[in-house]
C-alpha cells in the first residue's frame, strides 16, 4: 500500500515580492541595516504585510529606541519583544530591527557580524541566486 500523496498548501509562485528594509542611524553617524520579509503565507495565499510592518516600526518601535544605547541591543530587543508581542506582525518588525542593531554594533566595533555571534564555523560559503521574471504591465 502506497502512502498518500502530499499536497502542499504553500503557493509555489507569486506575482510580487515585498521586503521591509530598516535603516538605523547612531549618534556617531554609523548606519545599520536590517531586513525582513514583507509577505505572510496564509494557507495557499500570499499576503503583503510590508505596510503593516512599516506602521509598527514608525508608530511603536521608533519612539522606543530613540536615544537608546547601541550596545544594549539584547535589553532593547527584550523591551521591543514585550511591546510587539500582541501585534499581528510584530515578529517581522522585531527581526528587522534586531538585524539592524547587530549591523550597527559590528560596524561600531570594526568587527564582522559572524565574529560578534561567536566566530566562523566554515571557510566556504554557500550562495543562492534568485531570478525574478520581468514584471508584466
Amino acid at each position: 500500500m502506497e502512502p498518500p500523496a502530499f499536497k502542499s498548501r504553500i503557493p509555489s509562485k507569486s506575482n510580487f515580492i515585498e521586503a521591509v528594509i530598516v535603516r538605523l542611524s547612531s549618534s556617531n553617524g554609523l548606519v545599520g541595516y536590517g531586513q525582513t520579509v514583507g509577505v505572510c503565507f496564509k494557507g495557499s495565499r500570499i499576503l503583503p504585510i510590508g505596510e503593516r510592518c512599516k506602521r509598527l516600526l514608525e508608530d511603536i518601535v521608533q519612539p522606543k529606541i530613540l536615544g537608546m544605547k547601541l550596545y544594549g541591543n539584547v535589553v532593547l530587543w527584550r523591551k521591543l519583544r514585550d511591546v510587539l508581542s500582541g501585534e499581528a506582525y510584530g515578529k517581522h518588525a522585531l527581526a528587522s530591527v534586531d538585524i539592524a542593531l547587530w549591523d550597527l554594533k559590528g560596524k561600531s566595533l570594526g568587527l564582522p557580524l559572524y565574529a560578534l555571534l561567536g566566530g566562523a564555523y566554515r571557510k566556504l560559503l554557500g550562495f543562492m541566486h534568485l531570478r525574478f521574471p520581468a514584471s508584466r504591465t
